[in-house]
């Protein structure tokens, strides 16, 4: 096939959005031929036409394309192999019906690997589920009533992290919500008695985000330390619809990047390759924008003005279109956006009644790696001995170890020709570099290596053994 039309059968991607949904059969023929039979268990299959990038949108597994209900990694896939070997996973006898999509891995050290398929977009309601305490990791989880992306390892969710060393910590002075929900939300300590303090970070952080209808941009995987979950790890993108009682408008925190690591269990970065550095998001059912709070920056560059934000009409919203630097550069942009509301018009873009009333596990506090060695198990049991005031003293001299860069004010540019229809090409998965265990030191490892120092120290400093 050419022109418009033309689609990639092996990796399922549209070029056409308007032709796309009548052309779902042929794919799902060409990729699978009727003497072929069922989809294997865990391939990434398309439910509507790709997101603006070309990324598959709200996809789902195989086995609930073909109406066998969510998956399980343990009967379907290598989960307890602990390989890196793509044959594995994709065509060994022992595992027909796990995957066929030409998988990638990223271990650490002591645990992983990490089983990468592709990025996607997904959307749903959010919750908080805590902060890893070594790798610096925001942990959410995102739900959606179709259960799309669900496996029988993660529960009746998809969960998601980046990491805040990355992120937040390089957003301080933005004014931003994002900074409110670092410092007064995750962050949050009361005092409960002169020079005594308590750490409240938990309840706080999920009263400010539980329940908000969330987009998000994140590499698709599944997690072996963590019994073959489904993760959108690291996440490069996240836009969150705030709650407001003001029917009349619409407000939106964001932050948008193309690098990023997967947290402990992993090994170097994982780049977001895209045409022009660019990602895009769409927004629905918002009209004019009203204002704005937009930050961007780079942590290995100074020279930002290759940088750009747009926005302009698309259907029954806006479209966003974030102009980065190269993954390298480690480039972000962060803000707030508020629209005027306009009524839905496409359901299938916004969360259902059952999934805004739905609650949160009971008893979650942050993802904690089931492989901690032993060395990091002893540091974390003296850190559970100190005062809350001590623990407090810790966790912020911890946030100054990474170096920072900061992020700088910005505009958005607002655009008034009509989205063209060609402007979303398929992505190409690029070539992933060799997974290594234990070699060349990660950022993310020698941040590990410095933290630990400091908390031996620190619990020296004040008799904790």
């Amino acid at each position: 096939m050419t022109g418009n039309h033309a689609i990639d059968p092996r990796k399922r991607r549209f070029v056409n959005q308007n032709a796309v949904l009548p052309m779902l059969a042929l794919v799902a023929l060409l990729s699978f031929g009727g003497c072929k039979g069922a989809p294997k268990d865990f391939e990434v299959m398309p439910t509507t036409s790709p997101d603006p990038n070309g990324f598959l949108l709200n996809p789902q597994w195989g086995q609930q394309a073909d109406h066998r209900g969510v998956p399980d990694p343990y009967k379907s896939c290598p989960v307890e192999d602990d390989s890196d070997s793509r044959e594995l996973w994709t065509q060994s006898p022992q595992y027909p019906h796990c995957t066929s999509y030409p998988v990638t891995f990223n271990g650490g050290a002591l645990c992983g690997p990490h089983v990468n398929f592709e990025p996607v977009t997904y959307e749903g309601t959010v919750f908080w589920d805590g902060q890893a305490f070594w790798d610096d990791d925001y942990d959410l989880n995102v739900r959606r009533d179709d259960k799309f992306l669900y496996s029988t390892a993660g529960g009746d969710q998809v969960h998601i992290e980046f990491d805040s060393d990355e992120t937040v910590d390089n957003w301080d002075d933005t004014g931003t919500w994002w900074n409110d929900f670092h410092h007064n939300g995750v962050d949050h300590y009361v005092e409960v008695a002169p020079l005594a303090w308590a750490f409240d970070g938990y309840t706080q952080a999920s009263n400010m985000i539980n329940g908000s209808f969330v987009i998000v941009i994140g590499k698709l995987g599944m997690d072996t330390s963590h019994h073959g979950k489904t993760e959108l790890h690291p996440v490069y993108a996240m836009f969150v619809r705030l709650k407001s009682s003001d029917f009349r408008r619409t407000s939106w925190a964001f932050f948008v990047r193309n690098w990023g690591d997967e947290g402990f269990c992993s090994d170097g970065d994982q780049p977001l390759e895209t045409r022009e550095h660019q990602i895009k998001i769409r927004i629905p059912n918002v009209a004019g924008l009203i204002s704005d709070n937009v930050s961007e920056g780079a942590q290995n560059e100074d020279d930002l003005s290759a940088m750009q934000a747009s926005m302009q009409p698309s259907g029954d919203g806006v479209l966003m279109t974030f102009t980065l630097l190269p993954p390298d550069k480690q480039s972000w942009f962060v803000g707030d956006l508020t629209f005027v509301a306009r009524p839905p018009q496409n359901t299938g873009a916004m969360e259902t009644e059952s999934a805004r009333t739905s609650k949160p596990d009971a008893g979650a506090a942050g993802e904690e790696d089931d492989r901690l060695p032993p060395d990091l198990q002893a540091l974390q049991a003296g850190v559970a001995k100190l005062s809350g005031g001590d623990r407090r003293v810790l966790n912020l001299e911890l946030q100054k170890i990474a170096s920072r860069k900061k992020s700088v004010p910005t505009k958005i540019a607002v655009l008034f020709e009509p989205e063209k229809a060609e402007s979303a090409q398929p992505y190409a998965t690029p070539a992933a570099p060799p997974r290594t265990r234990g070699g060349n030191k990660t950022p993310l490892q020698s941040r590990l290596n410095q933290k630990k120092e400091f908390v031996r120290k620190f619990l020296a400093e004040r008799g904790v053994k």
